[in-house]
C-alpha cells in the first residue's frame, strides 16, 4: 500500500508540474502582447463593444451595441457568455483590447491542458505534453482570424464543447463525469447557440456504443444541468425582446447561414454546400500539412493495431472529420467553423511525436545516449519557440488599413469630454461598419445634419464628409480619414 501511495503521489506531482509548465508556456505565447494587434472589424469589435456596454451601461442580459451610429440597439445574434467573460475581464483590468481578448487566450490554455489530459489518459504523458504544445502553436488557434488571440467567441466554444466530449467519453467508464459534461454542454450553447450542436454529433458514436453506460441517473442529471445552464437566458431574451430574438438569433444567424443568404464560398463538394470544407482542410496552408500528417499517422496506426484494438484512434478520427461533415451538410459558410477539430488534431500529432521519440529511444539503447524527460520537454519548448517565430514571419496580423484608420479617427476625439456625444452626418455614416471606431471612441453617438451640429450653441464634435467640412467655416478639422473619406471635426462655439 505504501508503494502505491508513493507511486500515486509522484504521479500527481509530475502531472501538476507539467500542467503548470503548459500554463506558463500558454501565458507567454497568448497573454504577452495580447493587446498589441489592432482591433478587427469582423467580428471581435462587435463582441467587445457588447461587453463594454455591459460594463458601462449595465446591459448584462440584453447585449447592446452601436450597430450603426444612430442608436444603441440590442444585439442578440449570439448568446452572451463570451461577452460576460469579456465584461468581467474589463471590470478587473479596465476596458481595453487586452481585457476583451483575455477570455479567448485563457480558453487556449484550457484547451492545451485538455489535450494533455486526453493524451496522457489515452496514451502517455509524452503524447499529452506534445499535444498541448502543438495545440498552442496551431495557426488557426494562435494567429489567424477567430483565433484565441482575438475577442471572438470560437475559442471559448471549442473549450466548453471539447470538455463536454471528453467528459462524456470518460463517462463510459465512470458515470460521474456525465454531470460536469452536461454543464460544459450548457456553457457551449450559451457561448454560440446551435453551433454547439456539432459537439453532440461528435459524441454520438459514444452514445451508440456505450448506451448501457449512460442509462444511469447521472446522465439525467447531466442533461438537466445542460438545460439549466443554457435555457434561462434564451427564455429571458425571447420574452424580453421577442422580435429582435427571432429576427437576429433564429432568422439571421440560423436560417440565414444555412440557406446561404449571408455568405457563400464556391467549390463545395455538393451544390447545396456553402463552403468547400473538405478541400479546405487538406489544401489550405493553415490546416493542410498538419491534417495530412495526423490523418496518415492515425490511419497507419489503426491498420497496424487492427480495428478491434483501435477504439481510441477511431474516435479521434471521427472527431477530426465530423466538424467538416456537419457544417458542410447544414450550410456552414466560414472556415473557422471547423475549429472543433483542433483538439483531436493536436492529440494525433502529439501521439505521432511520442512514437517517433520512442523509436529513437529504442535505437539509442545500444548507445550511452537517451532521450530523458527533461530533454523531451526542452525539445518541445524549442519547437514552440521556432514555430511561433515562423508564424509571425509567414503570417502577418490580418488587421486592415480600415481597422487602423477607425482607431485613429476615434482617437482624434480625445479632447472631447468623456460624456460628450459624437455626431455623424447621414452621408458620413452611410455604407460603413463603425464598430472598431465605437470601441475606441467610448462615447455616445447619434446622427445629425451639419446644420444641427453647428446650431448647438456649444462646442460639438462630429464625423462629416470632406464636402460637408469644406462647406462650413464653423468646422475645425481634427483628422482626415483616407480609408473612409470622412473628416473628424470640431464645431466652433
Amino acid at each position: 500500500m505504501r508503494d502505491k501511495i508513493s507511486l500515486l503521489s509522484s504521479r500527481i506531482g509530475l502531472d501538476s508540474t507539467l500542467l503548470v509548465l503548459i500554463g506558463l508556456i500558454g501565458a507567454v505565447v497568448y497573454i504577452v502582447g495580447l493587446g498589441n494587434p489592432p482591433l478587427r472589424t469582423w467580428d471581435e469589435s462587435i463582441y467587445m463593444n457588447a461587453a463594454r456596454h455591459m460594463v458601462q451601461d449595465g446591459n448584462w442580459l440584453i447585449p447592446h451595441i452601436y450597430w450603426t451610429p444612430e442608436a444603441l440597439t440590442p444585439f442578440l445574434e449570439k448568446p452572451p457568455l463570451t461577452y460576460w467573460l469579456q465584461a468581467i475581464s474589463m471590470r478587473v483590468f479596465g476596458v481595453s483590447k487586452f481585457s476583451g481578448r483575455l477570455p479567448s487566450a485563457m480558453a487556449a490554455i484550457g484547451l492545451a491542458w485538455l489535450c494533455y489530459s486526453i493524451g496522457r489518459d489515452r496514451f502517455d504523458r509524452r503524447a499529452g505534453f506534445a499535444a498541448a504544445c502543438i495545440l498552442l502553436v496551431l495557426p488557426t488557434v494562435y494567429l489567424l482570424g477567430h483565433s484565441a488571440r482575438t475577442g471572438d467567441t470560437d475559442a471559448p466554444l471549442v473549450l466548453f464543447g471539447s470538455l463536454f466530449v471528453w467528459w462524456v467519453w470518460k463517462g463510459t467508464s465512470d458515470p460521474k463525469w456525465l454531470i460536469p459534461g452536461g454543464i460544459a454542454a450548457g456553457l457551449a450553447v450559451l457561448t454560440k447557440g446551435v453551433a454547439a450542436g456539432v459537439f453532440v454529433i461528435i459524441a454520438l458514436p459514444l452514445a451508440g456504443l456505450y448506451w448501457r453506460s449512460y442509462a444511469r441517473r447521472e446522465a439525467i442529471f447531466g442533461a438537466t444541468a445542460a438545460v439549466a445552464v443554457a435555457l434561462p437566458w434564451h427564455l429571458y431574451a425571447y420574452l424580453a425582446r421577442p422580435t429582435e430574438f427571432i429576427n437576429q438569433y433564429v432568422v439571421s444567424q440560423v436560417l440565414g447561414r444555412s440557406s446561404g443568404e449571408l455568405a457563400t464560398v464556391s467549390g463545395g463538394l455538393l451544390p447545396f454546400m456553402n463552403y468547400p470544407y473538405f478541400s479546405f482542410i487538406f489544401t489550405s496552408l493553415r490546416y493542410g500539412p498538419v491534417m495530412i500528417a495526423a490523418t496518415v499517422f492515425l490511419a497507419v496506426r489503426i491498420a497496424r493495431r487492427g480495428w478491434s484494438g483501435s477504439g481510441t484512434e477511431l474516435f479521434l478520427v471521427w472527431w477530426l472529420f465530423s466538424p467538416s461533415v456537419v457544417f458542410a451538410v447544414v450550410g456552414g459558410n466560414n472556415s473557422w467553423y471547423v475549429l472543433p477539430m483542433v483538439v483531436p488534431l493536436a492529440i494525433g500529432l502529439g501521439l505521432f511525436a511520442s512514437e517517433i521519440v520512442a523509436s529513437i529511444d529504442t535505437w539509442l539503447e545500444t548507445t550511452p545516449l537517451s532521450i530523458t524527460p527533461v530533454v523531451y520537454v526542452v525539445g518541445c519548448l524549442v519547437f514552440v519557440v521556432i514555430t511561433i517565430a515562423a508564424l509571425h514571419v509567414a503570417v502577418p496580423h490580418q488587421a486592415t488599413g480600415e481597422d487602423h484608420d477607425q482607431q485613429a479617427l476615434a482617437e482624434s476625439f480625445r479632447e472631447a469630454p468623456e460624456s460628450e456625444r459624437i455626431y455623424f452626418t447621414d452621408d458620413a455614416a452611410d455604407g460603413h461598419r463603425w464598430w472598431v471606431f465605437s470601441f475606441y471612441l467610448d462615447r455616445p453617438q447619434s446622427i445629425a445634419s451639419p446644420n444641427e451640429i453647428t446650431s448647438t450653441n456649444e462646442t460639438a464634435y462630429a464625423v462629416v464628409t470632406p464636402g460637408e467640412a469644406a462647406a462650413s467655416d464653423e468646422f475645425t478639422p481634427l483628422y482626415k480619414s483616407e480609408e473612409f473619406d470622412v473628416v473628424a471635426v470640431r464645431s466652433v462655439e
